[in-house]
């Protein structure tokens, strides 16, 4: 692949915006942002990735999508969806609302701490190229406009059906039919966004986060300022990075009694713990024996709202460890699920009424030498062009001791924090 051309950076804020104001002449496109938070353990590789135009979609059933991934001497990005799941060992299709991985045509990168805009030509002619890198010099920001939500959001699960789903899961853990489940809902509104763009700036700028994402294509805008990682390949290194645990952040002195109190959190810690260990037997999967570390166990991290309980889980991948048995071994993550992971994905069908969709799925990238970094889609604004709405999910970790109520409580909580801003 030809070198880049680079771009010197006087202002790495206003360059961001420059590179999101460039999606507006795309149809499909990715923007990838780490807002200058450093990941747990540093484990870092881009502050900025951009990718641009389609090239050509990747498509098949898992298997050859994941083969035409791995062999793909290019950039490659996009994102699989929850239900994926379903069809990892099956010979069928995925539907483009499941796997949306593409070959772009152009890539704008900004790696940690650098000054410098590197712009990648991904495999078109070298005269689109320039047409590609004068455009993007050319383009401008456009004024803040109107970014607010005008629309009415309602659940898809009436609070009577989850205070019984809930009553019925927590029957089941008593039953030992499994630990813990991550039960979400959906909630939706009729209509589109206004300025879709404007508003991932907005949200971006209120909850800055290490895995934010803008995502378009023809089918759906995608806002998501996730904090958590699934899955980041270095070689034959691999990490996931699970959270559970959360409180809000105060200011000060205050969050550090906060911090404290999160650390202290019984039923936080036994929920990280829980999914640590899932995380380790999925790893033993992939990575050769003895080479699985928990590098960080339970501590906790600021963020602009909340504080979140974040675990390192390390391993060395066994050699010749493919894209799709590492896919396998550990889609969806456990942070996502619950435990034992495929007990309750039989359960997550049954309880919840409304599939995820791209939701508790992934985004991310894989580079030409075979590395990748892979986010977990929470905190997720999606605008479904085809059926004209906007929806998001919240959700929560359902054990033993839950209490039905405070757990609904919770969600509308989660839901009127995340679109009222």
């Amino acid at each position: 692949m030809n070198s880049p051309i680079e771009l010197q950076i006087t202002d790495l804020a206003f360059t961001k915006l420059q590179i999101l104001a460039f999606t507006e002449a795309f149809e499909i496109c990715n923007y990838y942002d780490s807002n200058e938070i450093n990941s747990p353990l540093n484990y870092d590789r881009f502050e900025c990735l951009a990718a641009f135009g389609c090239i050509e979609k990747v498509k098949g059933n898992f298997k050859q999508i994941c083969h035409q991934i791995e062999i793909e001497k290019r950039w490659v990005m996009g994102y699989f969806a929850y239900e994926l799941n379903e069809k990892l060992n099956s010979d069928a299709n995925l539907a483009d609302c499941e796997n949306g991985c593409y070959i772009p045509e152009i890539l704008l990168v900004i790696r940690r701490q650098s000054t410098v805009l590197e712009i990648f030509n991904n495999g078109i002619s070298d005269v689109l190229f320039e047409q590609y890198v004068e455009q993007f010099k050319k383009s401008t920001i456009s004024p803040t406009t109107n970014h607010d939500l005008p629309l009415t959001f309602v659940a898809c699960t009436p609070k009577s059906t989850y205070i019984e789903n809930v009553e019925a899961i927590k029957k089941q853990i008593i039953e030992g039919d499994f630990y813990e489940i991550n039960y979400c809902q959906k909630f939706i509104s009729e209509g589109t966004l206004r300025q879709p763009l404007k508003t991932f700036e907005a949200l971006n700028k209120k909850s800055p986060t290490p895995f934010a994402a803008y995502v378009k294509n023809e089918s759906f805008t995608l806002l998501c300022t996730s904090p958590e990682r699934f899955l980041f390949k270095d070689q034959q290194h691999l990490v996931s990075q699970p959270i559970k645990g959360t409180n809000k952040r105060l200011q000060n002195e205050e969050n550090e009694k906060q911090i404290a109190m999160l650390k202290n959190d019984e039923k936080e810690l036994a929920e990280n713990v829980m999914i640590v260990d899932l995380v380790r037997n999925d790893l033993g999967h992939v990575c050769a024996s003895g080479s699985i570390k928990v590098e960080e166990l339970c501590e906790v991290y600021p963020f602009a709202l909340v504080n979140q309980m974040i675990s390192t889980v390390t391993g060395t991948l066994i050699q010749n460890s493919s894209f799709a048995s590492i896919f396998t071994a550990l889609f969806p993550m456990g942070s996502m699920t619950g435990a034992p992971k495929v007990e309750v994905m039989k359960n997550i069908a049954i309880y919840e009424n409304e599939k995820r969709g791209i939701y508790s799925g992934c985004i991310g990238y894989k580079m030409p030498n075979g590395d990748f970094d892979f986010n977990v889609v929470i905190r997720t604004i999606i605008e479904d062009k085809l059926n004209n709405n906007v929806s998001f999910h919240v959700g929560g970790a359902i054990t033993y001791d839950s209490n039905p109520e405070k757990e609904f409580e919770e969600c509308l909580l989660k839901a009127n924090g995340f679109y009222n801003f």
